[in-house]
């Protein structure tokens, strides 16, 4: 919502207009959550595109396209693309070998083109030509036409990486207007150069009743078995990093209401791009998307630093939150003075029990068996990569190495070592459950690190997780699906509900990540890395991993222990939970 805020604002300071419809093609996949963000917003529309191909086919042949997005905060209507892609070659119809020949940038070779090197080559529209030309170009579009039921039709003309020269803009709309003013002449059909405001208002004003659909567009597949859920948690430590950069925003934005934060704003709004935050740019565009939120940090440590009227040479620490945590009382501004971990003898917090190795055992009395995994995956194009994940049928597990109990006076804490991970369990004073995981996977490659949990009611379980922080969908096991399938977005945090009798296990993470819900087992992905492109954008392989640090505070409720909610509603110490993670103390060193 900030960097929507943000860019709103600047297109409002310098053009005089703000959007009212959204353009989201390329995001890989559709959260509900957006929707209900957008919503809130004032928009009136959205456009979508990588939806599963199972799922857009089925409302292709519904002609349910077109429909209205059910949210908490009203209904907002969606235009669906409804083939394989958003380029030229798809948006005029379902037979790409037609559309490429109305790509008029491919005249001459003046931009190298998605389209198939055998496809029939563009060509200029003149008056000898024109009347085939655009019936040829008119019959396909009507047959797009035939999905949607208001008359209109959306037809974009573009890709990415183009209209870089006013060459190209000139073949395009040179050819298209000779056949623009050829069909308005000779046919029954209007056609126009248009824009997104003027499509949505126009079906709008139709007022055809449209469909209602409710819920979320995960995980996506644009073919075969190719789930693009790896990128859930590719490049973890830049996702972690992120959330860093915006909550010491928030805190800025709290302690300093008056402060000028655009800068920071634009730093963590240029992160959210859909090849940003996902992990799925190049090794040199992350470093970049790196620095810039580092100097963003640093920069609002200041503004924190000089709110609080700080001196130099002080070390302290903030509580951002108005409310107590574990660690501190809200808002609570303390000298920074660590104490040290003093090592025990014993392990005796009864609310967590572990195996004589280390691996966790009990919450609260309830098994809840806790497993480390390396996955090997299969790189290369449709397998795994940046975005796809395609795991092998072995599973590697980690066996602990070495354990160590320790206590300070605000909790104790079990920390057990195994290859590539230290797993530290933290029980805080007034009960709240911490774990922690310091991950390096550079040692290995090509695969996916995760820590499965699975609890007792294991048998008869659904998996719920947040939409953007704001509302939860649940999730079935999809007994047939491949694994690849059985993962979602989990933003903030999510929960392993026992149907029918109660019993829940929460992870609230600091920082995004995937969740898988495999064989009853809730699985957070930790890390993965990779030699080879997937074929879907990047290419090359995500081979650039980090050591990273991953938190999450963790709840085991039963019917007996507390009053829960629906199932697909979190519990307001979860929440509590979460506010915690997400707005963690901030170390301060005025220099």
């Amino acid at each position: 919502r900030t960097q929507l805020e943000e860019g709103r604002a600047w297109l409002q300071a310098v053009f005089g207009i703000t959007p009212q419809y959204s353009w989201a093609i390329d995001p890989f996949g559709h959260s509900a959550g957006q929707a209900e963000v957008l919503k809130s917003m004032g928009y009136k529309g959205m456009v979508i595109q990588r939806v599963h191909y199972d799922v857009k086919r089925q409302l292709r042949e519904a002609k349910k396209l077109e429909f209205l997005w059910e949210t908490p905060e009203g209904n907002m209507f969606t235009h669906m693309m409804p083939y394989l892609s958003y380029t030229s070659q798809s948006s005029c119809g379902p037979d790409e070998h037609i559309c490429c020949q109305f790509d008029f940038a491919r005249i001459e070779g003046v931009h190298a083109s998605p389209c198939a090197p055998h496809a029939a080559q563009a060509v200029a529209i003149t008056s000898e030509n024109v009347a085939q030309k655009s019936m040829l170009w008119l019959k396909h579009v009507q047959r797009k036409a035939k999905l949607y039921n208001t008359g209109h039709v959306l037809v974009p003309l573009g890709d990415d990486f183009r209209y870089v020269s006013m060459g190209e803009a000139r073949q395009q709309f040179l050819n298209y207007d000779r056949m623009f003013r050829w069909i308005n002449v000779n046919t029954n059909v209007t056609v126009s150069f248009s824009t997104l405001t003027r499509y949505f208002d126009t079906v709008i004003e139709t007022q055809t009743p449209m469909p209602r659909l409710k819920g979320s567009f995960f995980p996506y597949a644009d073919r075969y078995q190719d789930y693009w859920t790896g990128y859930f948690n590719s490049r973890i430590f830049y996702k972690g990093y992120d959330r860093r950069l915006e909550s010491t925003l928030a805190a800025a934005q709290k302690l300093c209401p008056t402060a000028d934060l655009r800068v920071q704003r634009r730093a963590l709004g240029l992160f959210q791009h859909h090849d940003g935050i996902t992990g799925t740019a190049t090794s040199a565009v992350v470093q970049d998307y790196y620095y810039t939120m580092q100097r963003a940090v640093t920069s609002l440590e200041k503004i924190i630093g000089d709110c609080l009227q700080l001196k130099t040479g002080e070390h302290v620490v903030v509580n951002p939150l108005d409310t107590d945590t574990p660690t501190h009382r809200g808002g609570e501004v303390q000298a920074y003075a660590p104490e040290a971990c003093v090592t025990r003898a014993t392990w005796t917090e009864p609310g967590v029990e572990f195996h004589a190795d280390g691996r966790m055992h009990r919450i609260h009395g309830v098994v809840v068996e806790e497993s480390l995994q390396w996955r090997s995956n299969t790189p290369g194009s449709g397998k795994a990569g940046a975005y796809l994940m395609s795991v092998t049928g072995a599973s590697d597990t980690l066996l602990p190495t070495s354990t160590r109990v320790c206590g300070t006076s605000k909790y104790v804490q079990y920390s057990t070592v195994f290859d590539m991970v230290t797993r530290t369990v933290r029980v805080y004073v007034d009960g709240t459950l911490e774990v922690t995981f310091d991950v390096d996977v550079r040692s290995r490659n090509n695969g996916e690190l995760w820590a499965t949990y699975t609890p007792a009611f294991a048998k008869g379980v659904r998996l719920c997780s947040d939409l953007h922080g704001l509302t939860w969908e649940c999730h079935d096991e999809p007994a047939t699906a491949p694994i690849q399938a059985k993962f979602w977005p989990m933003p903030t945090m999510a929960w392993l509900a026992e149907i029918g009798d109660g019993q829940r296990l929460t992870f609230a993470g600091a920082q995004p990540t995937g969740v898988g819900l495999v064989d009853g087992a809730m699985v957070l992905m930790l890390d993965r890395c990779g030699t080879e492109s997937d074929w879907r954008g990047l290419q090359q392989g995500i081979d650039d991993a980090r050591p990273v640090s991953l938190r999450f505070a963790v709840l085991l409720e039963t019917s007996e222990r507390s009053k829960l909610p629906a199932e697909n509603h979190p519990t307001k110490k979860a929440l509590m939970d979460r506010d915690w993670m997400l707005n963690p103390s901030i170390e301060l060193t005025i220099r």
